[in-house]
């Protein structure tokens, strides 16, 4: 089989929940004719993470555990975060731009405020879901090694390097044992009177 991704947008009133005729959708992207996946692949494993920076929109594409892997392939789309400008409809390839790449499967985004950074919650192989820092504002992407570098495992105990520096990006987390498979990520700077 073959995958491919669509962004749509959509509208919605003030109607009762599951009233689908109140909804307005728009696609911005369809990746059918460009940006096709084809082959053994885990569907788990596709991101799919949105968040708009106010001017931007940012969305995370998983690798879909692809054999060879495309996370590192310049040309692909997968394995990689992406920004594509708010209000232009549809967007075409060329709007988007690599924010980072060499993810496996990121899975939240989170802005810091007051900056522009964001962290990114991804889940790696066996022991190596990870906490990454994007900067928004960096000349050239960054990356983060997939699958070339991990702090984890394939689970069929193929060992993958764990050595980042100076190619790859470090996380500022890892979680070095198969429990956590983060999904989202927030940032609380207060709660009930703690900062």
């Amino acid at each position: 089989g073959c995958v491919f991704l669509t962004i749509a947008v959509c509208t919605f009133d003030a109607a009762p929940l599951g009233d689908a005729s109140n909804a307005a959708c728009a696609t911005l992207y369809d990746s059918e004719t460009s940006d096709t996946a084809c082959g053994s692949m885990n569907m788990h494993a596709t991101g799919g993470q949105l968040m708009s920076t106010g001017t931007e929109l940012l969305f995370t594409v998983g690798d879909l555990l692809q054999e060879p892997s495309q996370a590192q392939n310049d040309t692909s789309f997968w394995g990689k975060i992406w920004r594509a400008p708010l209000g232009k409809e549809p967007l075409a390839r060329s709007d988007f731009v690599v924010v980072s790449k060499g993810h496996r499967n990121p899975q939240g985004l989170c802005p810091i405020h007051g900056t522009n950074l964001v962290l990114e919650t991804e889940h790696g192989p066996m022991g190596g879901d990870e906490i990454n820092v994007i900067d928004l504002d960096a000349s050239t992407p960054a990356n983060y090694g997939w699958p070339e570098a991990s702090y984890g495992d394939h689970y069929d105990g193929t060992v993958i390097p764990n050595t980042h520096a100076p190619l790859y990006t470090e996380p500022i987390a890892f979680f070095a044992y198969n429990l956590v498979g983060a999904n989202g990520i927030g940032v609380c700077t207060s709660h009930d009177g703690y900062h």
